[in-house]
């Protein structure tokens, strides 16, 4: 089967059940590594060091290598349980790196189900095959590096070799990570030094069917651009997130992120959330993700006029600064 964006099997629905009813799901995604030497094992530790940060009761049952499908490249399989929302969680990650990509084929089930369910999964991964998307790069450069909006500036000098994106989605833990750990550094050794200018763009992954927390948070910050206050309040957002639809998104918060960020007339920016005018730009920048192939946030493309680099997930400062040294 060929996909190029997630795509999720569910098993068979039972009479009067929704998709959103069910804990047991086969997720299949792929995902462009950066243009820097990136072994399987290190992609791996790097996988388990973030399950572990961001997981409650996380615990690794199982890393091992295995074969795949008669598939001569290295293929490995991590098996751990977390607690979510009360429950035990069980999940088996079988990845590998084909032609630059990250081929990954997530099993996802409640503790109890996981064993029920393993042999169907394991007779549906058997009739997979990677496949790797093609993209329109002229058409999309140009809509990636193009501003959100009109009030929304980027960072750094127009003049700067190489433009990152980054899309993300204000309710990522690994977004959060990733703008306590690392941006500072991007910002003071790249943008500030003229090297680079940085634009995000929103990546929605962590809404549900009816909380759009994601959505709202995305869309209060071009309510701050309207009062020329985009990054001071994109930065309170990321600040203090506290992970996945644990409730800190709502109209009281947004506020007090508004008046910490000193946007001059409050009125007219909770008028602005509450009137959601801004939906159809985040459902833009959405789109853009998508329509690339992105699958996980914070996920960044790096271009410097010629070349475009995909660079998913949360990988240390290092790594970006090599690239960023290759492209410049």
């Amino acid at each position: 089967m060929e996909s190029s964006d997630d795509t999720i099997f569910y098993p068979s629905l039972k009479q009067g059940e929704t998709e959103e009813n069910l804990s047991i799901y086969l997720k299949i995604a792929n995902s462009s590594l950066p243009d820097v030497p990136l072994s399987l094992d290190a992609i791996v530790d790097e996988t388990v060091k973030n399950l572990n940060s961001t997981f409650d009761n996380f615990k690794l049952i199982e890393s091992k290598k295995i074969l795949l499908n008669n598939n001569n490249n290295e293929v490995n399989r991590l098996v751990y349980s977390y607690k979510q929302s009360g429950n035990i969680i069980k999940t088996m990650d079988t990845g590998f790196i084909k032609d630059n990509n990250l081929f990954l084929i997530s099993y996802v089930s409640d503790f109890d189900n996981y064993y029920k369910y393993l042999p169907t999964i394991e007779k549906m991964m058997k009739s997979l095959e990677p496949f790797t998307p093609e993209i329109d790069s002229k058409k999309i450069i140009n809509e990636l590096i193009a501003p959100v909006d009109k009030n929304v500036n980027f960072l750094g000098k127009n003049s700067s070799k190489v433009t990152i994106v980054e899309f993300g989605d204000y309710q990522s833990p690994f977004g959060e990570r990733f703008h306590k750990e690392t941006k500072g550094l991007l910002i003071k050794n790249f943008v500030n030094t003229e090297k680079v200018k940085y634009i995000f763009k929103d990546f929605i992954v962590n809404d549900l069917p009816n909380d759009k927390a994601s959505t709202l948070a995305a869309e209060a910050s071009y309510c701050a651009a309207e009062q020329r206050k985009y990054w001071a309040y994109h930065d309170k957002l990321f600040g203090y997130s506290e992970g996945e639809n644990t409730g800190w998104v709502n109209i009281n918060n947004l506020m007090q992120f508004a008046n910490q960020s000193k946007i001059p007339d409050l009125q007219k920016f909770s008028e602005c959330v509450e009137s959601h005018k801004y939906n159809y730009l985040v459902t833009e920048n959405d789109k853009l993700a998508k329509s690339i192939g992105l699958t996980s946030t914070p996920s960044f493309i790096l271009y410097n006029g010629t070349t475009p680099v995909a660079i998913q997930g949360t990988y240390p400062y290092s790594v970006f600064e090599q690239v960023i040294e290759e492209m410049g």
